[in-house]
């Protein structure tokens, strides 16, 4: 679920990847510190995945129920400043083209001179990107996510996250909180119940056989099956003698 987010707390910039372990022939998983760089070494933190999901899942639920910030661009003045200078400059280059008296023409071009120094005078305000709140919030988003999805999505949106054994932590910008974690639970045993087919019985009449994968794998059905093919058995060899 914490692809691409994940990261070890011990380790500057180290992800943690899952990892499969076996315990008592059973596979678990969990989050495993792998280090940086072609020469990485991983510190040895590793941490149950399951702890760390539900961690996270925990501090989405309690931390980031608040609206999705994005940026907005705000465009100042400047570009506005640059066109009016240049349709000035234009005007003043066609004056002599205009057919204007001598007195007419200085006219004009005190005036467009003029204009010409208050718009290059004008304060100019530059383009900026403010953070606005959508209608969506970060909770609402996670939850509409499939596991897979979740790792890429929260580090596109700038979160990360880290683990070890005794916390896990989500931060985003100047927003974070952690949670503390105890052991997981020891694993016990679970035996798997389900019938294995075992094949016909053995006297003959045809019938299926199951038991359990851990059970005594029989022959017939039931003692009177067993005692039935017994006494054909015998029968046929006291016929063959």
């Amino acid at each position: 679920m914490l692809a691409e987010a994940l990261y070890c707390p011990h380790c500057e910039d180290s992800p943690m990847y899952r990892h499969r372990a076996l315990s008592r022939g059973r596979p678990y998983f969990y989050y495993r510190c792998f280090g940086r760089g072609s020469e990485r070494r991983s510190c040895g933190n590793a941490v149950r995945v399951e702890l760390v999901d539900a961690a996270v899942n925990e501090i989405m639920t309690g931390t980031f129920d608040v609206p999705v910030m994005r940026y907005e661009i705000v465009y100042g003045n400047e570009a506005e400043i640059e066109a009016e200078l240049e349709r000035i400059k234009f005007e003043l280059s066609q004056l002599g083209k205009l057919g204007l008296t001598d007195e007419e023409e200085d006219a004009e071009r005190a005036r467009l001179r003029a204009e010409r120094d208050r718009v290059a005078s004008t304060e100019v305000v530059e383009d900026r990107a403010d953070l606005v709140e959508t209608d969506d919030t970060y909770l609402e988003l996670w939850d509409r996510l499939g596991a897979p999805e979740r790792g890429p999505w929260l580090a596109e949106h700038g979160f990360r996250v880290t683990a070890s054994k005794e916390r896990v932590t989500v931060s985003q910008g100047p927003a974070s909180a952690s949670v503390a974690l105890s052991g997981p639970e020891r694993m016990a045993t679970v035996r798997d119940m389900k019938p294995v087919y075992r094949g016909k019985c053995g006297c003959g009449c045809g019938t299926d056989i199951y038991s359990t994968k851990y059970g005594q794998p029989r022959k017939f059905v039931n003692r009177a099956h067993a005692q039935a093919a017994y006494r054909r058995r015998l029968a046929a060899r006291e016929g063959s003698g």
